[in-house]
């Protein structure tokens, strides 16, 4: 199984990629939200800094056991 994001410009592009899909016979469903798909891009990149800062020196690094007794 594949997810495709496609982001639409207005309503005509967005009733134009539904119906395509329905000619298609591809199961789609539409987000209107996609404040959980920022959380997780946003702690990825929280992630990400982190390791630049432990890498560099200028944070120490947890064990496995600290990061999952914080959790």
């Amino acid at each position: 199984m594949e997810n495709i994001l496609i982001e639409k410009l207005d309503k005509d592009q967005s009733k134009t990629v539904k119906a395509i899909l329905k000619a298609l016979k591809v199961k789609f469903k539409t987000l209107e939200d996609i404040s959980d798909s920022k959380k997780i891009a946003e702690g990825v990149a929280r992630g990400y800094k982190e390791m630049l800062e432990v890498k560099s020196g200028k944070l120490e690094a947890k064990n496995a056991r600290d990061l999952l007794h914080d959790l």
